[in-house]
């Protein structure tokens, strides 16, 4: 994997190392101290206390403890995958793009897959195409397949949906789970705009309970999480599971695809 999320960024602090990309389409910033918030700054003040070292590059391959979060941020806006990949395309003309449109199921020809169907403005319509790519999502690429017929076989024959193809698809699911700590911050210590950075620090560190791993658990800042009609801000701390044992699985609740 490492050649490609190298090619997907550019590191603007380490975009030389081997392990991280120059002349990729998403920038990786990281906020100098001066711009972070009091949570962030209070996160990392403690930790240091703690005796939960400095690392510069949170994403250095044996980097761990306290570090600045890297954001996919330039001159404080966010570079989203579509600003990244499409936009910059958005006028050629081999491209079309349509909104407003959601994937029911794939078509095929024998085994091959030839095209999807989608319903686009409330009317079902085919596209065909040489390769077609699924990426909707943890949670929606799963249920285009099994409406297709690609799935456990038992599930698919309890909805009556013929099976092309008997595989686990909807299985294995994974999440960090998290405790999100809300704090009341004192005057003094509130950040007037809202479009300040959410975050900018993190503490990863290791459990150390049975089967753990190095870095399992992280811990991170919010300088903002909400604002009341005041426009007074709250922070949080947000402490998560970096590494889950448990495993969850996503079911069709029935063939229509209106249906979560």
């Amino acid at each position: 994997m490492l050649p490609y999320l190298c090619k997907l960024e550019t590191d603007l602090d380490y975009g030389s190392e081997p392990y991280h990309g120059s002349h990729g389409p998403l920038p990786v910033y990281r906020a100098p101290l001066k711009y972070w918030g009091p949570v962030d700054k209070a996160l990392r003040s403690a930790a240091l206390e703690l005796g939960y070292g400095w690392s510069d590059d949170c994403n250095a391959p044996e980097s761990t403890g306290v570090s600045t979060y890297p954001i996919n941020s330039i001159d404080g806006k966010r570079v989203s995958t579509n600003d990244a990949y499409l936009e910059p395309v958005r006028s050629r003309p081999n491209l079309s793009i349509i909104g407003d449109a959601q994937v029911d199921q794939i078509t095929f020809d024998g085994a091959v897959a030839r095209g999807v169907v989608a319903v686009v403005d409330g009317t079902r319509q085919e596209f065909h195409a040489d390769r077609i790519i699924i990426s909707a999502g943890t949670a929606h690429s799963p249920t285009i397949l099994m409406r297709s017929g690609i799935g456990k076989r038992e599930h698919l024959d309890q909805l009556g949906i013929p099976v092309r193809v008997d595989l686990p698809v909807g299985e294995n699911l994974v999440e960090h789970s998290g405790v999100w700590l809300g704090l009341a911050i004192r005057p003094e210590h509130q950040v007037a705009d809202v479009a300040f950075r959410h975050t900018n620090c993190c503490v990863r560190y290791s459990s150390e309970s049975a089967g753990a791993g190095r870095n399992d658990m992280i811990m991170i800042s919010m300088n903002i999480s909400s604002m009341d009609d005041a426009g007074r801000a709250s922070g949080r701390l947000i402490v998560d599971t970096f590494q889950t044992f448990s495993r969850g699985k996503l079911r069709l609740a029935s063939t229509n695809i209106e249906d979560q």
